[in-house]
């Protein structure tokens, strides 16, 4: 695995490399510490994108002998971690390990399951929004799982189409037989947070680790051979530079949608899917009374009018 250390210099000095070099650590599993500082993964990150990208203001260099994270602009730090300093000049100190002090460091990643991709490093910083693919099929996504869960799954079903659930963990803990039927019938889990926190609120509050975490080892508690890995919907979505790279960072590609007719908002009709589905679309559904009832019909229109077939994600980039 490449040393920590050598990837920092080498991003200091080439700075046009600093991306695809960031790619390298993460796709290494880099998690140790730099000696020089106590630096964590995250002062790469910083690096690597510290001149744009971000949706807060640069935080300058950080340089070996002097590892130390600025305060953010209006007293919040996107980085916050527990174990975080500040000095009299109010500035922030990491110190080493504290981004280990309250969870250890992620388990080893399973093998793929069910043909999921084995996406790593530069992949999983590309936030993805539909797949470049020529085949008629388009991703069908489904969020939070609130309700109507066995409905959409009778949906779906009837159909004899597979989805991608991005359901939170918490609700995946408390239905076992419902985690159970959905892979059963061929469907798969995407990691939506545990309980539907915001995940930029997360990374401040230095629970984001815990947030993507946990639903994993809920599904893996039901069943153990079934991963959410690399799929990762941020609730409310958004191309967060922080949260995409930090979910990268525990084997995460942040996936967002192509297609939204804002179910959330407005009854689900055909009219609002079909026109707008093309080959590799993801679409951007959620688990609600509406959805259940007109979703059979949404389905039924994309593959008449556009001679689409909805799959889930792993068969979408197969």
């Amino acid at each position: 695995m490449a040393d920590v250390g050598d990837l920092l210099a080498r991003l200091m000095k080439h700075r046009t490399s600093r991306r695809r070099l960031l790619g390298a650590a993460i796709g290494a599993g880099t998690a140790q510490v730099i000696s020089a500082g106590g630096a964590s993964t995250l002062d790469l990150v910083s690096l690597a994108f510290g001149d744009g990208g971000y949706p807060h203001p640069e935080r300058g260099p950080i340089l070996p002998e002097n590892l130390q994270y600025r305060q953010h602009q209006g007293g919040d730090d996107p980085f916050a971690l527990p174990g975080l300093s500040r000095d009299a000049s109010s500035k922030v100190h990491l110190p080493a390990l504290a981004s280990d002090r309250d969870f250890p460091p992620p388990p080893p990643p399973p093998a793929p399951a069910s043909g999921r991709p084995d996406w790593s490093g530069d992949t999983l910083l590309n936030v993805m929004y539909r797949a470049d693919t020529n085949k008629p099929l388009a991703a069908l996504t489904i969020d939070d799982g609130w309700s109507q869960r066995s409905e959409i799954l009778d949906v779906l079903k009837s159909r004899d189409v597979h989805a991608t659930l991005f359901v939170v963990g918490k609700l995946l803990a408390r239905d076992p037989a419902f985690v159970r039927r959905a892979v059963a019938e061929g469907n798969e889990f995407g990691n939506h947070t545990y309980d539907h926190r915001d995940a930029p609120t997360a990374l401040r509050e230095g629970t984001f680790t815990y947030q993507i975490r946990q639903p994993e080892e809920a599904l893996r508690s039901i069943l153990p051979g079934e991963t959410l890995k690399p799929y990762f919907r941020p609730p409310g979505g958004g191309n967060y530079r922080d949260v995409v790279v930090a979910a990268a960072a525990e084997g995460y590609r942040t996936i967002l949608w192509s297609v939204d007719p804002q179910d959330w908002k407005y009854p689900l009709s055909p009219g609002l899917v079909a026109p707008n589905t093309s080959s590799g679309s993801i679409v951007l559904n959620h688990f609600n009374a509406t959805t259940a009832a007109n979703l059979g019909a949404v389905i039924d229109a994309v593959r008449e009018q556009r001679g689409i077939r909805f799959v889930t994600l792993s068969e979408l980039v197969r």
